[in-house]
């Protein structure tokens, strides 16, 4: 089971993900960006 806060917090990299996917568009640097924030979170 997924906690609440677990759960608001994959909410949030989804809206970031897809905001920076419409803006940008650049699979690699979205990834990068992605897997950089989840490291130090």
């Amino acid at each position: 089971m997924i906690s609440d806060v677990a759960r608001a917090h994959i909410d949030e990299l989804h809206r970031v993900a897809a905001q920076y996917q419409r803006a940008a568009g650049v699979p690699s640097f979205w990834r990068r960006l992605l897997t950089r924030h989840i490291r130090t979170s």
